[in-house]
């Protein structure tokens, strides 16, 4: 599990569970791959995955999500749903060496936010129903970082969770599941611009523009997205390309490491999965998610590059 940089902002009930198998010196590739959720970056890349392998990538229904679980519970509970319609149990031999993996990601976000008596909480964001939500989470980190004089609230957190089970005959073999989260510092100058209604149309209309952009859509994905998809509203890449993003974790991004932690968050942000639940799907997970062109044109964007 990584974390880092301040412990301003806290997740609520998120533990690894103890029910995670240990892991095996090598793992073995699945047979048939199964993505329980909608997200078209997740399956996306979960596709590239399966086909260097010669796989099928099959998705299927995750059910409905509740958001007031953490991500790796909301990803078990995909998986459960999707259990559920498969039937896995009854369909599979008993004496089958089949193996049957399926995955699920989900990602939350987490902000401050000024209560009426004066305190801090950090509040939990997930796809904005509003867009004016957007800006209620700029305000929330300004008021808070103002009122407790605490610059540390200038800051968002990304946590990714996400599960994995392989299956073989109607038993579960294997479960791994894992946490990511990644504390985004921001410039105090952007957060007060971007909480107002102007910075806030400025962010969003970058964001717009982001969504239909070359390198993003070069992830397979058919149809342009929209800010209403993207988790809190709050967008890694256009924000460090809006030049608010100050540190992530505790790496400055005049860091000669800021590039390689911007594509871990960029990882956690837009799929989710960590390496330990992904290496079910392909043993070869970290070497692909390196190469992954995807991924490296949307670094490119945020740094200006291209």
């Amino acid at each position: 599990m990584r974390s880092g940089g301040s412990e301003i902002l806290l997740p609520h009930g998120v533990t690894k569970p103890d029910f995670v198998a240990p892991r095996r010196p090598e793992t073995e590739a699945p047979s048939i791959i199964y993505y329980a959720g909608k997200s078209p970056k997740r399956k996306a890349f979960l596709q590239t995955m399966a086909e260097t392998q010669g796989k099928t990538l099959l998705p299927i229904d995750g059910g409905p999500e509740n958001n007031s679980l953490d991500p790796v519970q909301i990803a078990a509970g995909k998986i459960e749903h999707a259990l559920l319609l498969l039937g896995i149990g009854k369909k599979i031999d008993p004496d089958s060496k089949t193996q049957t993996v399926l995955v699920a990601a989900d990602v939350q976000i987490h902000s401050p936010f000024l209560k009426p008596d004066g305190k801090t909480v950090s509040r939990t964001s997930g796809k904005p129903e509003e867009l004016y939500n957007v800006r209620q989470i700029f305000q929330g980190m300004i008021d808070s970082a103002i009122a407790t004089g605490d610059k540390r609230n200038l800051q968002y957190l990304i946590e990714a969770g996400s599960e994995s089970r392989t299956m073989a005959g109607p038993r579960t073999i294997r479960i791994e599941a894992d946490t990511n989260y990644f504390h985004i510092a921001l410039e105090q100058q952007a957060v007060e611009f971007f909480a107002t209604q102007n910075g806030t149309k400025m962010y969003l209309d970058e964001l717009n523009r982001f969504l239909k952009c070359p390198q993003y859509l070069s992830n397979g994905i058919t149809c342009p997205g929209s800010p209403t998809e993207i988790c809190g509203g709050l967008d890694l890449a256009v924000l460090k390309k809006l030049g608010a993003v100050r540190k992530i974790n505790q790496t400055p991004r005049e860091s000669p490491d800021f590039e390689s932690e911007l594509k871990a968050a960029f990882l956690a942000a837009y799929v989710g999965f960590d390496v330990s639940v992904l290496e079910q799907v392909n043993p070869n997970a970290q070497r692909l998610i390196e190469q992954w062109p995807w991924l490296q044109r949307v670094t490119d964007y945020a740094l200006k590059t291209v």
